[in-house]
């Protein structure tokens, strides 16, 4: 019998469970939980690297090795493994084995548009040593594989677009947030706030948009985002409604009752919560930078720049198109069903397979 093939994913970002990266991990491994008894069946055993507190988590069907800092540091202690998948291209963790073939999935390049300078440089230099040791590539969108190539070396042309699965929010029992009323109707936007996320523009709407209410939830850490914070305080902007990161049964109910999702990102590899949004049925008002336009298909009503009043013009114009179709939220939830994570799990687990049966690894 031939030795069993083992294969380590990364799932180190676990750590912020409700954070786009937390939320994909979490994602990948319940959708290919279903499958670890009929991989082992074909000799093929998956060993997931999670934090401590996720150990056991996603079913006995999985080997576990928790992240800590002497795994960090010395990636030597870590058994050797056949196939090293990273789910995304910002993690500590790195294979020390050479026999390993290492695929690593790239969610965006949003370093290049943020930072400056030799902050630049690190990242990409960072992020080219890792490519340069991959036997195989994946992006979540058309967009990053072209920004790929566009910033960085790839020897192989071969880069595969393999989109992120996404769960319907529908699926978790709603719960209401203490700070927003079930009476009223209001607009929603959910974010971690920083710049990219062009939040700021949504203040300036607000302010030409008396008659709505809307509410902000997500991540006040940064600077930026205390920023907007502030804003809203001394301009006394008093239709914005302010929340924390919604937990899973907070952001379902938020989606399922608001009027429409607002999401004017700059820089998205993907934009999870379009999707998300489009499940709930509800209408979804985006920018046409990055990604969006790909994942949002012709689904989205789409601002082309920011002006407060013309934003006005098209949240207003859209949302009476869609209240006067009957069907269109039937619609939006047809599309949304059309990313599932099984189908994402099933097209990994042939690329795992691909990669196992190649010949010896060879990096780019």
């Amino acid at each position: 019998m031939p030795p069993v093939k083992r294969i380590l994913i990364d799932l180190e970002k676990l750590k912020n469970r409700y954070v786009g990266l937390g939320e994909v991990s979490s994602r990948f491994a319940k959708a290919l939980q279903p499958h670890a008894k009929s991989l082992l069946e074909e000799g093929i055993s998956i060993y997931l690297l999670v934090p401590p507190s996720y150990k056991n988590h996603f079913g006995r069907e999985f080997h576990y090795i928790t992240t800590n800092f002497l795994n960090k540091r010395f990636p030597a202690l870590l058994p050797e493994f056949d196939l090293w998948h990273a789910i995304h291209q910002t993690s500590s963790y790195v294979p020390y084995y050479s026999k390993t073939k290492y695929l690593l999935t790239i969610h965006d390049l949003n370093f290049i548009h943020e930072k400056q300078g030799h902050k630049v440089d690190k990242y990409k230099n960072g992020l080219q040593r890792k490519i340069d040791r991959a036997a195989a590539i994946t992006t979540i969108s058309d967009f990053t594989k072209k920004e790929v190539f566009q910033y960085l070396r790839v020897n192989d042309p071969s880069i595969t677009t393999i989109r992120n699965g996404v769960a319907d929010p529908m699926e978790i029992q709603p719960s209401r947030p203490a700070k927003v009323s079930s009476n009223e109707p209001f607009l929603f936007h959910l974010s971690a706030i920083s710049r990219k996320k062009n939040t700021d523009t949504l203040v300036d709407l607000m302010k030409v948009l008396p008659e709505k209410k809307l509410v902000i939830a997500g991540t006040w850490r940064s600077k930026y985002a205390r920023q907007v914070l502030e804003r809203i305080r001394e301009e006394k902007i008093t239709n914005i409604i302010t929340l924390d990161q919604p937990n899973e049964s907070e952001k379902a109910w938020l989606y399922a009752h608001c009027e429409a999702f607002l999401f004017p990102s700059l820089f998205e590899g993907f934009g999870l919560p379009v999707i998300e949004a489009m499940y709930c049925g509800k209408p979804v008002f985006a920018s046409t930078h990055s990604s969006l336009p790909e994942i949002g298909s012709d689904k989205v009503a789409y601002w082309e720049h920011f002006d407060p009043l013309y934003m006005k013009e098209v949240l207003l114009t859209k949302l009476q198109d869609y209240n006067q179709q009957a069907h269109r939220a039937a619609s939006l939830r047809s599309y949304a069903g059309s990313f599932s994570w099984e189908e994402t799990i099933l097209r990994y687990i042939a690329l795992y397979k691909s990669i196992l049966t190649a010949g010896p690894s060879s990096s780019h």
